[in-house]
């Protein structure tokens, strides 16, 4: 049984929401979009099947059937979206998934959706003289650790994900 199957055609919407959130906790963070960011995120999309937590895969295998305009949408729709709505939709969202995942399974989703922000934040930093990967600024930092602390995201999870 595919992740997928488990959801509801509704419910399914609400778990393709998650990823898009990490990216705009990450991206929108200084307050700009960089173009290095919307590439980072467009790559894991186009990079799907290499994901390896299997929720995060068949949700941006959904996104990378779909195409760009389903990518453009869900971004106006997150843009758009009050805060208000967005705390009810995430309170909605994190009740479906642990109702419906394991904790192990929750934890992985959402530990590879906050390594994928991660990846977007380091997009546009500044690479350090002694460091190979590029840097996340303190705002991206914060605004991802927000969006983990939120999920009650297990951060030893995160390890998995760290290259």
């Amino acid at each position: 049984m595919s992740m997928r199957e488990r959801f509801s055609d509704e419910e399914w919407t609400l778990v393709c929401h998650v990823p898009v959130d990490a990216f705009m906790f990450a991206a929108l963070a200084d307050q700009k979009l960089d173009e290095k960011e919307i590439e980072a995120f467009v790559d894991t999309i186009a990079n799907a099947p290499t994901i390896i937590d299997p929720l995060h895969r068949e949700v941006a295998l959904t996104f990378a059937t779909r195409g760009a305009e389903a990518i453009g949408s869900e971004l106006v729709f997150e843009a758009t979206e009050s805060l208000s709505a967005m705390d009810d939709r995430f309170e909605r969202t994190k009740k479906l998934l642990k109702d419906k995942l394991t904790t192990d399974e929750y934890q992985s989703f959402l530990g590879s959706v906050v390594a994928s922000g991660v990846m977007v934040a380091q997009a546009s930093g500044k690479r350090h003289l002694f460091r190979k990967k590029k840097t996340v600024s303190d705002d991206e930092a914060a605004a991802l650790a927000t969006f983990a602390m939120r999920w009650e995201v297990d951060l030893s999870v995160l390890q998995r994900y760290s290259a």
